[in-house]
């Protein structure tokens, strides 16, 4: 049993006569399993198993260039043509060899196999094995496989609504091997190799687990070729190998190993056929017989977080470590805030400190710390406890402006109610006098002067912090007329007096 494909390229063929099979010049008289009561259109007389002589006929065929073909009348597009033989000088292979000088198996690693529908013999190689059986050293291994598709071919990818994948293919030069090649129609896809079985179409093609489904009839094992069995009868499931060879012998061919991705590995068949096959790793997903982005890639939908691909296997980074690299990444943003604050501060307190000597606050300290009375009732402020006190000196704490700076409100740490005095300006000559008078204005305890607490000389212009009076300033007590207070006239001339 062989196969006799005829393919051309820009080329129609034609068959030369009658274009129509007739009863009379089949040309085989066997039943196809499908519609056993049908050979290709004609009506079948015989049920199988059957005994049923072969008859030869002559087949012409004419072969037009595309640009001519419109000249041609068109008889019939497809031709496909089969040829059965066997060796029938001895009726089986037992007798046939006990004839040694005359056995047609001559090959290493070949087998004789009795013919069904005729006497006689044929030969094929061993599994594992392809070539010629008939001729010394025909049957050999099977390296002859191609991990790529030709570069200057346009392979198509598609039939219909299924995908092609590789080492599957439609065009010649698009497969791994001539039995991956495939035949489209306008509603089948054929496996080229079984092509002259009617109504055995391709109807999924599993990369993953290795297979296809078939699906219009039941074939026999040998109707696949070398490559392929049938995995499962009941659904005409197909496995196939992609070579007959192990995986050990695979691996000493560089250049026609198939598991070509890097995240795949061999995966070695020994059933009705041997051979190997590929698969990805454990945690992955694709195509294991292409490399990029169709290849075997890790499958996140095993992760309950992110897949790594590892050598030969796959690590999950879980939830867990998730949350440890964000809340690192947090970390590690906090840090540089604190620095960052740190630093800020840092100039800031050698700012303060600048100013600090620049109004003379050591002076002041030596005043107060020389005399008791003055270290009991002088105090220096920082910059901080009235930042505090006065809410950072918002503007609704501003008790009244005046040429020479603003009073703002404030509440200390011993919730005493001050008023401080934010100048605008003061000479730098007159920082000494300004010091002097502080210590000294501190001391002072009489009711008709507001009592001064201390000062602040951690800004460029000094603040003072006075006791705060609620009833207003002696400028409005003393503007604001009869009708606002109970204060006579008297009452006010008094107190000029007094503070003049």
């Amino acid at each position: 049993l062989s196969k006799l494909n005829i393919a051309v390229c820009n080329f129609y063929t034609y068959l030369i006569g009658n274009s129509n099979i007739s009863p009379e010049i089949p040309f085989c008289t066997y039943c196809d399993d499908l519609d056993p009561d049908m050979v290709y259109g004609k009506k079948c007389n015989h049920r199988p198993p059957f005994d049923a002589h072969m008859v030869a006929n002559p087949v012409q065929l004419k072969f037009v260039p595309v640009k001519e073909a419109q000249q041609v009348q068109r008889q019939k597009a497809t031709v496909l043509a089969m040829l059965f033989w066997n060796i029938n000088d001895q009726r089986t292979c037992a007798a046939a060899s006990a004839d040694w000088a005359n056995f047609a198996c001559v090959s290493n690693h070949s087998s004789c196999v009795d013919t069904t529908y005729m006497a006689g013999y044929s030969c094929r190689c061993d599994a594992g094995y392809s070539g010629n059986p008939y001729v010394l050293g025909g049957c050999s291994r099977d390296p002859g496989y191609n991990p790529s598709a030709q570069r200057n071919v346009t392979c198509t990818r598609s039939c219909g609504k299924m995908k092609i994948p590789f080492p599957f293919g439609l065009e010649d030069g698009c497969s791994a091997k001539t039995e991956f090649q495939l035949y489209c129609t306008a509603s089948a896809l054929m496996l080229l190799y079984s092509i002259r079985r009617p109504g055995g179409y391709v109807t999924n093609i599993n990369i993953t687990e290795g297979y296809l489904d078939i699906e219009g009839t039941s074939y026999d094992q040998s109707d696949y070729g070398p490559l392929f069995y049938i995995a499962d009868r009941d659904s005409n499931r197909l496995q196939w190998v992609v070579a007959n060879i192990t995986c050990q012998e695979a691996h000493q061919h560089i250049f026609t190993y198939a598991c070509v991705s890097p995240n795949s590995e061999c995966l070695y068949v020994n059933s009705t056929v041997v051979g190997y096959s590929c698969k990805c790793n454990d945690g992955h997903a694709g195509n294991p017989y292409v490399t990029g982005p169709d290849g075997c890639k890790c499958n996140d939908g095993l992760c309950k977080g992110v897949c790594r691909s590892t050598d030969g296997s796959y690590t999950c980074a879980g939830i867990a470590i998730g949350l440890g690299i964000g809340f690192g990444i947090l970390l590690l943003g906090l840090s540089a805030m604190f620095i960052l604050r740190r630093w800020r501060r840092g100039v800031q307190k050698r700012l303060r400190m600048k100013y600090f000597t620049k109004n003379h606050g050591l002076l002041l300290e030596q005043l107060i710390s020389s005399n008791e009375d003055a270290s009991e009732r002088t105090k220096i402020f920082s910059l901080e406890e009235l930042e505090q006190a006065t809410n950072n000196f918002d503007l609704t704490r501003i008790l009244g402006r005046g040429g020479h700076g603003m009073v703002y409100k404030g509440i200390l740490s011993d919730q005493r109610l001050v008023a401080i005095k934010k100048s605008k300006v003061i000479e730098q000559g007159e920082i000494d006098q300004f010091i002097n008078e502080v210590a000294i204005l501190s001391q002072i305890n009489h009711r008709n002067i507001v009592k001064l607490y201390g000062c602040c000389l951690e800004t460029e212009v000094p603040l003072l912090v006075y006791d705060f009076v609620p009833n207003g300033s002696l400028f409005e007590i003393l503007h604001s007329g009869p009708s606002n207070t109970s204060l006579s006239w008297d009452g006010c001339l008094r107190i000029a007096a007094q503070a003049a």
